[in-house]
């Protein structure tokens, strides 16, 4: 074999090895991540997290992650990041619940009720689950009051 042949199967090799290995280092991210949760770190988990999703892309487990840093934080941090990401799966996967009810969780903490409930309306009509139709008539409530 020449050099350039060698050189060329050294390359594919690396790229696949990398490709491969993509959704294990999202992964480990995302583990990170809930050990920094654990430990009540909340900024270096959304460190975490975001790092999760830019090598791995979005997907439903970083988008729960992110909806509870949401949920945890009490000075709004997160809201951004998370709703970006669920805009992005809710793009990719339409017919996702999950995606649709962290979303409604999301507008739900930033006080925008309609969204919300539009949104809870929605994971319910793909999910049937109950407790999408129950925030979502919370959300309402509390849009009204």
């Amino acid at each position: 074999m020449t050099g350039y042949v060698r050189l060329s199967l050294a390359m594919a090799c690396a790229v696949g090895i990398g490709l491969a290995m993509r959704g294990s280092l999202g992964d480990a991210l995302v583990a990170r991540g809930d050990e920094a949760v654990r430990l009540s770190r909340l900024p270096d988990a959304s460190r975490y997290y975001q790092r999760a999703e830019s090598v791995s892309g979005v997907n439903v487990q970083i988008l729960d992650r992110l909806v509870l840093l949401v949920l945890l934080a009490p000075d709004g941090h997160n809201e951004r990041t998370a709703m970006v990401a669920a805009d992005a799966l809710i793009a990719q996967h339409s017919h996702d619940a999950t995606a649709w009810f962290d979303r409604g969780l999301i507008e739900w903490k930033t006080r925008r009720y309609r969204p919300a409930s539009t949104d809870f309306q929605v994971a319910y009509r793909l999910s049937g689950e109950r407790r999408a139709r129950a925030f979502a008539a919370i959300a309402l409530g509390r849009m009204r009051s």
